[in-house]
Parts: structure tokens; sequence; C-alpha cells
């Protein structure tokens, strides 16, 4: 067998112009890959940042029980509700929210709006008083705020409320 050493300059070129096609095509793969994962990722810092942005009022509306007390019309529990924002709450309902079946409130407190960096404060008639050793019932606070959007709070937790 004899070999022609005069087309193996070609042979060599063909071989490094493939390897060098398998690699471009690699690296098209590969930035394509890179580019889709960056815009994933902000889209992904993007929506966090909306909804940041979404729950920004809701974050600084709070209510909480002063305590119970004793009236004519029966035992009440007092509350405030507090609007730190810079713009009003609508539709405030607040309730006493406890386990299931054992429910203290007779009816929620509906307040149409709590206008911008202000306390309102009130009371809630309940059948009776927690007994002592009782878990407290917490208040339940559901209102819509500046945009429309209606959130949920109960306690330290706030959700984002279904239309």
């Amino acid at each position: 067998m004899q070999m022609n050493l005069a087309v193996l300059p070609d042979w060599l070129n063909a071989t490094g112009s493939v390897i060098g096609g398998v690699g471009t095509v690699g690296t098209l793969f590969l930035t394509y890959r890179l580019f889709r994962h960056e815009l994933a990722k902000r889209d992904d810092e993007r929506q966090a940042a909306s909804e940041a942005a979404e729950s920004a009022q809701a974050c600084q509306v709070m209510a909480w029980s002063t305590g119970w007390n004793s009236s004519a019309d029966g035992p009440g529990a007092s509350y405030y509700i507090a609007n730190n924002s810079s713009a009003p709450i609508y539709q405030c309902c607040l309730a006493l929210a406890g386990k299931p079946g054992a429910a203290l409130a007779e009816g929620t407190l509906v307040c149409q709006i709590v206008a911008p960096t202000s306390t309102t404060d009130g009371e809630i008639r309940v059948r009776r008083k927690p007994q002592p050793g009782e878990q407290a019932p917490k208040l339940e606070l559901v209102f819509v705020d500046a945009a429309g959007r209606r959130w949920r709070r109960e306690g330290l937790t706030l959700h984002r409320w279904p239309q």
C-alpha cells in the first residue's frame, strides 16, 4: 500500500473544517441556551419586583386587638385598623378568625374607607369571651387597596384575596 503524500494537506484541511464546523454549531447552541436562561432570569426578577410593588401598600395595612371588654350589648373585642400607606383603603371587613366551628364573633365590622396614614378603632361584638387558657382568635382583615386589588390579612400573614 502506497500513500500519496500530496493529498495529505487536503485531508488535514477537510478534517479541520469539519471539527471547526462542529465547534461553531456547538458554540451557537450553547449561546442560545445561555441567552434563554438569562431571559428567564430577567423575567423572574421583573415578576418579583412587580409583586413587591403590587403588595407595597397592602403590607402597610394592619389590624390588631387591644383587648376584651363588656358592655350592656354584651362582650366585645376592641380593635384598631391602621393604614400607614400614602393611599386610602376601601371596603374593610374585620372579623375574628378562630378554629372552624368555634367562632366567637357574631359578625364582622365593615368600614368603607380608611384614610392614608390614619388609624380607625372600634369594637366587634362576640358571643362570649375566650375562656382562661383558650387561644384568643386572630383578627382577619379583608380590604381593597387603592389599585382595586383585594387583600386578606390574618395575624401577620398577607395574601391576595380572589375577586
